[in-house]
């Protein structure tokens, strides 16, 4: 049955299809679509629903300086919430449903910033190339002054080799502006999608 991708109706089913497939791309959408209809001018009307998604805009990981934390396990956004008291040390048959909730999230975070934030920066002489932080790469910028729950997100946008040719200082696009920082002071988050193809 062919559609006009400017009818209400085609722009109705393509949104319906695009949140039943679970946000998909343009090309599942598009794909899954022309198996029951045929749609005129479906690719551009594909990448529109897409790129007006407001969940998608949210989950778009590349340009997204907002990597995934135990938060996001617990309460399904980054650690925001107002502080409260340390229930960690509290035994749980003594705190309400609330509390206990509250006792794991203060839990889960004090592991992950003792042990996952340290497993991050990797411990090296810097001689070779092998474990070099690349361009693009999203990174945690350490702070000695503040706590790492404080700690600045950036992306690299620029590295400085020495005079033996080896990266030891990067620029860092954040938030708030451009920074440059030695790679001592840096954690890597994610890695590179090379590695992840070996």
């Amino acid at each position: 049955m062919l559609l006009c991708s400017k009818h209400k109706l085609t722009v109705l089913l393509f949104n319906y299809e695009h949140k039943r497939l679970l946000h998909a791309g343009p090309q599942l959408l598009l794909s899954t679509l022309r198996e029951c209809w045929w749609p005129l001018g479906a690719r551009n009307l594909a990448r529109k629903i897409v790129r007006e998604c407001v969940t998608c805009i949210r989950m778009k990981d590349p340009t997204d300086l907002s990597p995934l934390t135990p938060a996001h396990f617990l309460i399904g956004r980054p650690l925001t919430c107002p502080a409260s008291e340390d229930l960690t040390d509290v035994q749980p048959s003594r705190l309400s449903r609330y509390a206990r909730i509250e006792a794991l999230r203060q839990h889960f975070w004090r592991r992950w910033s003792t042990e996952y934030v340290t497993e991050l920066q990797r411990r090296t002489k810097w001689k070779t190339q092998k474990d070099d932080i690349a361009l693009n790469s999203l990174v945690l910028i350490k702070d000695d002054n503040q706590p790492p729950l404080k700690w600045r997100l950036g992306r690299v946008t620029r590295l400085y080799p020495g005079s033996d040719g080896v990266n030891r200082v990067a620029d860092i696009l954040t938030a708030t502006g451009t920074i440059r920082r030695s790679f001592s002071k840096i954690c890597p988050l994610l890695p590179e999608p090379a590695d992840l193809d070996g």
